[in-house]
C-alpha cells in the first residue's frame, strides 16, 4: 500500500439545518473545492454526508468547520452512537421560530385583511413584521448570504429570503414613501411563516420514514447480563466477545446472535423473519439479535461481537442502500441546481414584461415577480425519490425484505421472467427421510436396526446422516449405543461396529450388496442402504425438503403471468422431482449447469426476446455470476457474501414466500416515485405561469410552495402498508 493511499480516511456526518436538495449540492461542491477532499455525498433526505480526505493535507475539524460556514450543523456518525441518535435529522428553525412567526403573522394577516383601511394599520404591520422577517427567517437569510457569497449553488433559502425582504421593502416603500395603505407585510409574513410550518411538518413526515429498520433496531438493549465463573455482571453490548456466556431474562430482547446452552420456552423472532408468531427454541437452537424472549431464561453463548450481530449487518446494508443515488435521483438534483437561478431569470422577465408590455405599475410589477419567486419549490424535486424509497425501504424490512438499490426499482416494475437456483432457494440444504424399509433378522426388531443405524450415524456430518438422525428422534429411537472402530470409505459411507455387530452404511457398493432382492424402494430416488454383519437390513430413500412457500410463490408468480425458471447443478434426478413439488414446468428446468453455464441461459433469454426483464433467485458462490447477468437479483437470507454483494434485493426472513411480496412492493414503490415526480414537474408548470400572469398573490404562492413538498411526502406514505 503507498503512502497516499494510508492518508486516506472516510468519515460519516449528520448533517443538520438543510432546508431543500440545492442546500446538499451546496455542501458537496463547497467541500469538494478544498484541496484533500477526494470525494463527497450529502443526503439532502437522511441528512446523513460521507466524505473521502486525505489526511495529510486536510483533518476532520477542518471539514466541520466547512460545514459550518455555510450555516450548517454537523456531527460525526458513529458505530457505537445510538441508531436513533445517529439519524435523527433536526429541525433547521426550531419550535420558538415557528411559534414567533405564527403569533406575529397572524394579526399582520387578519389587519391587512380586514382594517388597512385603519391610519396606523400599516405601520402596526410593519412592526409586528420585523421579528417574522429577522428572527424566524434568520435561517434563511444566512444561508441565501453564505451561498452568494462562496459562489454556491443558490438554494431555496436564497428564493425565500428574496421574495420575503422584497414584499418588505415594497410594502415599506408605498407606505412610509408614498403614504399608501396598499402594502403588502402579510406576504412577507406569510410567506416565512408558512414555510416555517411547511418545513416542519415535512421534517415530522420525513423522521417517520427513516426510522431504521422500521424500528426494528429501536429498543435493542445496551446491556445484557454476563455469566463468568459462576458470577453474573452488567456488561454493555459492544462489549460482549464472541464465545461469552449471557444470560437472557424473561421479557428481555436478545442482544447479540447467539446459541442455547440451556433452557426453553417461545421467542418472538420477527425482527429477522418478518413472522410475529413465537418459536419453541431449546437448547441447541440459535437465537437472533432483536428476538423478544417471552417468560423463558435462557443461558446462551454469544457467536458474534456485540454490534456485529445479523441484525446489525441488516441495518448496515440498508443504510447503505438508503444512500444511494438512484440515476433519475441524481437527474432531478441537476435540474434543481439549474431551478433556482432560473427561477430569478423568470422573476425579472416577469417584472420586465408587466411594467413594459402590459403597461402595469412599479408596485403590480414587482409583486408578480415577488410571486414567481415565492412559487417555486425545488424541494418536491428533491423528495420525490427519497421519501418514496425510504417508506417503501423500511415497510420492506420490518416484512423481512432488504432493498440494496434504488436503481433496480425502475426494472423490477417490467420483470416478466423469474429463474431459481435450486438448493437453498427451492429446497432447503436439508434432506429428509421419505421412506424406510427393514429386513430384521432373526431375533432383532426393526425398532433395535434404527437404533443401531442411528447411534453410528450420529458421528457423521453427512446431510444424510443428519437427515436420519432426524428421523430416528421422530420414532423415539434411542440412539446411544456404543460405538467404535468407526471408519469413513472415502464418500462411499461408513463402517463402525456397534453393541459388538459390524455396520456398514452408505450406497449401494459399500452396503446394499444384494439390495434389490430385497428391498422395493433400492432403485428409486436417493437411496442408502445399512447392513448388520453383512445382511441387508434397511434402506432409506431420502428427498430434498422444499423450502417454505416455494409451490405457493411459484403460482403467485404464475397469476402475475411471469414465466418460472429451475436453473440448478444438480442432476436430473434430483431437478425434476423439485420442479415437480413446486409446480415449474419440467420443460423450463435445466439442470447439470456450471454457473458460467447458468449466466449464459439468462443472457440467451434476454437477447431471444428484447422485452425480457429477468430476475434471479440464488443464494451460493456458484449464483453470483448469473445474478449479475440478471436484470434482478434476489438472495436469499443465509446467501453468501458475493450473492448478497450482487443482490438487488435480500430475502432476510419468510423464505420464499417474500419473493412476491418483494416485486409486488417494488411495482408499488416505483409508481409512486413516478407521481412524486409528475407532481413536482406539474406544479411548477402550472404554478410558474400562472404566478407570472399574476393571477397569485406572494402569500398564496407561498402556501402553494409549502404544500407541495408536503404533498409528495404524504403521497408517499402510501408505501407504509404492503
Amino acid at each position: 500500500m503507498d503512502k497516499k493511499s494510508e492518508n486516506m480516511k472516510n468519515i460519516k456526518l449528520q448533517i443538520s439545518g438543510m432546508s431543500c436538495v440545492n442546500c446538499s449540492n451546496s455542501i458537496e461542491s463547497y467541500l469538494k473545492s478544498s484541496e484533500g477532499v477526494k470525494s463527497v455525498t450529502v443526503d439532502f433526505m437522511t441528512g446523513r454526508a460521507a466524505a473521502e480526505y486525505d489526511e495529510s493535507l486536510i483533518d476532520e475539524k477542518r471539514i466541520f468547520e466547512m460545514v459550518s460556514e455555510l450555516g450548517f450543523g454537523a456531527r460525526q456518525v458513529t458505530e457505537d452512537a445510538p441508531a436513533e441518535g445517529q439519524f435523527e435529522p433536526e429541525n433547521a428553525f426550531g419550535r420558538p421560530r415557528i411559534l414567533t412567526a405564527i403569533v406575529f403573522a397572524l394579526p399582520v394577516f387578519v389587519l391587512n385583511m380586514f382594517f388597512c383601511h385603519l391610519k396606523y394599520s400599516p405601520l402596526i404591520m410593519s412592526v409586528l413584521t420585523l421579528p417574522v422577517l429577522f428572527y424566524c427567517g434568520a435561517p434563511f437569510h444566512k444561508k441565501a448570504f453564505i451561498t452568494v457569497k462562496n459562489r454556491l449553488p443558490l438554494t431555496m433559502d436564497a428564493l425565500i429570503s428574496a421574495s420575503a425582504f422584497s414584499s418588505f421593502l415594497l410594502s415599506v416603500f408605498m407606505y412610509y414613501a408614498k403614504g399608501s395603505h396598499e402594502v403588502y407585510f402579510d406576504s412577507s409574513a406569510s410567506i416565512i411563516a408558512i414555510i416555517l410550518c411547511g418545513k416542519a411538518l415535512e421534517e415530522k413526515m420525513k423522521r417517520k420514514s427513516k426510522r431504521n429498520l422500521g424500528g426494528i433496531i429501536e429498543g435493542m438493549p445496551e446491556e445484557c447480563t454476563l455469566e463468568k465463573d459462576g458470577n453474573e455482571s452488567a456488561i454493555k453490548v459492544s462489549e460482549i466477545k464472541a464465545g461469552d456466556t449471557l444470560i437472557i431474562k424473561p421479557n428481555q430482547k436478545v442482544a447479540v446472535d447467539s446459541i442455547i446452552l440451556r433452557g426453553e420456552g417461545f421467542v418472538e423472532n420477527s425482527a429477522i423473519t418478518g413472522e410475529s408468531a413465537p418459536l419453541y427454541c431449546r437448547e441447541g437452537d440459535t437465537l437472533w439479535a432483536g428476538s423478544q424472549n417471552s417468560d423463558a431464561i435462557f443461558k446462551v453463548r454469544a457467536v458474534a461481537e456485540g454490534r456485529d450481530s445479523y441484525i446489525n449487518r441488516i441495518e448496515s446494508m440498508l443504510n447503505q442502500a438508503l444512500f444511494k443515488k438512484a440515476r433519475i435521483q441524481k437527474t432531478a438534483d441537476a435540474i434543481a441546481s439549474w431551478f433556482v437561478p432560473a427561477i430569478f431569470a423568470l422573476a425579472s422577465l416577469t417584472l420586465a414584461g408587466q411594467y413594459f408590455l402590459f403597461s402595469k405599475s412599479v408596485e403590480f410589477s414587482i409583486l408578480a415577480a415577488i410571486s414567481v419567486i415565492a412559487i417555486a419549490c425545488p424541494c418536491a424535486l428533491g423528495l420525490a425519490l427519497p421519501t418514496a424509497f425510504y417508506f417503501g425501504a423500511n415497510t420492506a424490512a420490518v416484512n423481512g425484505i432488504l432493498f440494496t438499490d434504488p436503481d433496480s426499482l425502475h426494472a423490477i416494475n417490467e420483470i416478466n421472467a423469474l429463474v431459481f437456483d435450486k438448493t437453498g432457494t427451492l429446497t432447503q440444504n436439508r434432506l429428509k427421510v421419505k421412506n424406510a424399509e427393514f429386513h430384521p433378522a432373526e431375533g432383532t426388531a426393526s425398532a433395535e436396526i434404527l437404533r443401531i443405524i442411528a447411534s453410528v450415524e450420529r458421528f457423521s456430518d453427512h446431510p444424510a446422516a443428519k437427515a436420519l438422525n432426524e428421523y430416528a428422534a421422530g420414532a423415539s429411537a434411542d440412539a446411544r449405543l456404543e460405538v467404535c472402530e468407526y471408519q469413513t470409505h472415502g464418500g462411499s459411507g461408513i463402517s463402525a461396529v456397534c453393541e459388538g455387530k459390524k455396520v456398514l452404511i452408505g450406497n449401494k457398493n459399500l452396503a446394499g450388496k444384494g439390495a434389490e432382492s430385497v428391498f422395493k424402494s433400492g432403485a428409486e430416488g436417493l437411496v442408502f442402504y445399512a447392513s448388520i454383519d453383512g445382511v441387508p437390513s434397511a434402506a432409506f430413500e431420502l428427498e430434498e425438503i422444499m423450502s417454505e412457500g416455494a409451490a405457493e410463490t411459484v403460482a403467485q408468480l404464475k397469476k402475475e403471468g411471469i414465466a418460472v425458471y429451475l436453473l440448478t447443478g444438480d442432476i436430473e434426478r434430483n431437478a425434476i422431482p423439485a420442479a415437480k413439488a413446486c409446480g415449474i414446468d419440467p420443460a423450463n428446468v435445466r439442470f447439470s449447469m456450471k454457473p458460467d453455464e447458468k449466466a449464459d441461459f439468462i443472457k440467451q433469454l434476454k437477447k431471444n426476446d428484447p422485452r425480457a426483464r429477468v430476475a434471479m433467485v440464488g443464494d451460493g458462490v456458484n449464483d453470483a455470476l448469473s445474478m449479475a447477468c440478471a436484470n434482478i437479483a434476489i438472495a436469499m437470507a443465509d446467501a453468501t457474501n458475493i450473492a448478497k454483494t450482487a443482490a438487488n434485493i435480500i430475502l432476510t426472513g419468510s423464505g420464499l414466500k417474500n419473493a412476491v411480496k418483494a416485486i409486488r412492493l417494488g411495482k408499488k414503490m416505483r409508481s409512486v416515485i413516478l407521481q412524486n415526480f409528475f407532481w413536482a414537474f406539474f406544479y411548477n408548470v402550472i404554478l410558474i405561469p400562472s404566478a407570472m400572469a399574476a393571477r397569485l398573490n406572494p402569500m398564496q404562492a407561498a402556501f402553494a410552495m409549502a404544500a407541495s413538498s408536503v404533498f409528495v411526502v404524504l403521497n408517499s406514505t402510501r408505501l407504509k402498508k404492503l
